[in-house]
């Protein structure tokens, strides 16, 4: 399962446009105005930089045969998953979030309907735009799980 089919039916905001535009500051901005609000926030970052450094142990263990690795640390958790599916991943977390905000999708355009342009509205007018859109899906839901 791809992840446009596995957020199908969430409550999200897809933010789009090139490098530098804003993109990271309207997901931060929403993020934090959402849990003001007692949403839980998935954020789905889409980078084509390497997620796990070669060398290093979830590296190796992965590569070795393990189907993720879980680094845990003071600050939290990263998942390194090379052997699943980013929809089959997303699926799974569904009962942890309310909402999603994706960032960085360049085939967004195609893959999810309606993406919000950070280029066109800047950073703050897109964090409304994603705050609004999330938002009015759950008030829609009656304010249950926006997740798959």
């Amino acid at each position: 399962m791809g992840l446009p089919e596995a957020l199908a039916g969430a409550c999200k905001a897809v933010l789009t446009g090139r490098s530098g535009s804003g993109k990271t500051s309207a997901a931060e901005c929403a993020a934090s105005r959402l849990a003001g609000r007692g949403v839980r926030v998935l954020y789905v970052k889409y980078t084509h930089h390497g997620v796990d450094l070669p060398g290093k142990d979830t590296w190796r263990v992965t590569r070795a045969g393990a189907v993720a690795a879980l680094a845990v640390g003071p600050e939290g958790a990263v998942l390194v998953a090379p052997g699943i599916e980013p929809g089959e991943l997303a699926a799974t977390l569904a009962a942890f979030y309310d909402a999603v905000i994706l960032e960085g999708f360049r085939a967004a355009a195609e893959a999810y309907p309606d993406p919000i342009d950070v280029e066109s509205l800047g950073p703050e007018g897109a964090c409304r735009e994603a705050v609004e859109r999330i938002e009015s899906c759950l008030a829609a839901r009656g304010g249950g799980r926006a997740g798959p």
